[in-house]
């Protein structure tokens, strides 16, 4: 399935919905250089309007009598400014905030940030002076990319931040990395084509997208026994140690990686406790077996799997994460075990067929649109499916209904168990009780991750 369109019409849809339900509002301060928002008593600039004479830039502390705590993605594009310096109290800075900014040598980030946002500084081809505080636990795909500061390094290893290995660029054929290291960073070893082994320990938390990718003489790579890791879909890309792997489930510690190949049929191994990011994305499966011990479905676990046509989640999930099962337009059901605390924004979205869902009295978060939308084109982004019901007794789930305009079905009896299927026609559609999910209907920044993955995969091609 080509994502690139919905995946424009969903972010424009999104951003709509980006202030819900909190104080959110565009101004300009008094020099009229600064468009900026507030919202929960905090500014996030969107903004700046450039001048030639701005070549030294110091961006406030306050706007609006609130804190700078973010900057939006390209505020500062294109800018002018030869030196930059971010206030003490900015956190967030967005994706391509500073990109192309051509006369850039210097950026003064400050202790406290967190987050370097996909793109944010890249093609400042004279950026030569960056210290990355050891606060910053994030660094997105490129953002540094084309900066002499990044491409003209002459060691084999940069570690910044707070233990994120942001490059590597040794000769050697095999590597450990150190265990100060707590995150392997976007394309960090992408293209080491005479690296043959690599040990993680288990500091590392995070692999980020197309860390390992294109190492394609990558035959050994050493993995903590029992991690947990985050690891995205395409981390291993073209390495020789996946291409090994045989068809089936790929595991990675207690983590079901990524189903291989094309078979329809699924049965996830004992061990498993988490269904990792994009594990089954886009896979041929029609059915899916999750053994006992399963505690989370990780974002877009089972993203486009349009064959899909049922599920069983076990009792032990309490999670299941942003896009689980986005656009899964076949499925026809989904037991929701009682103890699942979490659903993740567009958990069921755009999955076609559901009417009616039970949520267990033990969910108490559901993020934005999980059920009940469809996606459409045009600038709605998406649509409520006016006949989709929920039955529950969760405050939660009651209240994201209210919110949402979702009519509350009837609970089930207690002689109805998950066990039991009732069903009723509704037009032609059709209506699954007892526990059964029909097929349903992430932030702004899962958007943008997805279209630069399906910008990446075009490349490629």
């Amino acid at each position: 399935m080509k994502r690139i369109g919905w995946i424009v019409g969903l972010a424009a849809g999104m951003a709509a919905a980006v202030c819900m339900g909190a104080v959110c509002r565009a101004e300009t301060d008094d020099s009229g250089r600064y468009t900026y928002e507030l919202q929960d008593g905090k500014a996030s600039i969107l903004h700046y309007s450039w001048n030639e004479a701005d070549t030294v830039l110091t961006i406030p502390d306050t706007l609006g009598g609130a804190p700078v705590t973010e900057l939006a993605a390209g505020a500062f594009a294109e800018c002018y400014a030869e030196t930059v310096t971010l206030p003490a109290g900015v956190t967030y800075i967005g994706d391509s905030c500073f990109r192309d900014c051509g006369y850039l040598t210097e950026a003064t980030l400050p202790k406290g940030l967190e987050t370097i946002g996909a793109s944010a500084f890249e093609d400042c081809v004279l950026l030569k002076q960056v210290e990355i505080p050891d606060t910053v636990t994030e660094i997105e795909t490129a953002a540094f990319s084309g900066t002499p500061w990044l491409e003209d390094r002459s060691q084999d290893v940069l570690i910044v931040g707070d233990g994120i290995l942001l490059a590597y660029r040794g000769e050697g054929t095999a590597y450990e990395i150190p265990d100060t290291v707590h995150s392997i960073g976007d394309s960090a070893f992408a293209n080491c084509t005479v690296l043959e082994s690599v040990t993680i320990p288990d500091s590392v938390m995070y692999i980020r997208e197309g860390a390992f990718d294109n190492c394609t003489a990558l035959k050994e790579i050493a993995f903590p026994e029992q991690s947990n890791m985050i690891i995205s879909a395409d981390a291993l890309r073209n390495t020789l140690w996946f291409q090994k792997q045989p068809d089936g489930c790929v595991v990675i510690g207690s983590t079901l990686y990524r189903f291989k190949g094309s078979g329809t049929q699924a049965q996830v191994p004992e061990g498993v406790t988490v269904i990792g990011e994009s594990a089954f994305e886009q896979t041929a499966v029609t059915s899916v077996i999750l053994p006992d011990g399963v505690q989370e479905i990780r974002r877009a676990a089972f993203y486009g799997c349009e064959n899909l046509r049922s599920i069983t989640l076990p009792q032990e999930v309490r999670k299941i994460g942003t896009m689980g099962f986005y656009h899964c337009g076949s499925l026809t059901s989904v037991i929701l075990p009682q103890g699942l605390e979490e659903i993740g924004d567009y958990a069921f979205a755009s999955c076609d067929k559901l009417l009616y869902l039970a949520v267990p009295d033990s969910v108490t978060s559901l993020g934005s649109r999980c059920m009940g939308y469809t996606y459409v084109s045009g600038e709605e982004g998406f649509a409520l499916e006016e006949q989709f019901r929920i039955s529950t007794e969760s405050p939660a789930a009651k209240a994201y209904a209210e919110k949402e305009g979702i009519s509350l079905a009837a609970p089930m009896g207690a002689e109805e168990s998950d066990a039991e299927v009732h069903s009723m026609s509704m037009g032609t559609k059709r209506l699954l009780f007892g526990g059964i999910v029909l097929a349903g209907g992430a932030g702004i920044a899962l958007v943008m991750l997805l279209m630069r993955r399906k910008a990446q995969k075009t490349t490629e091609k």
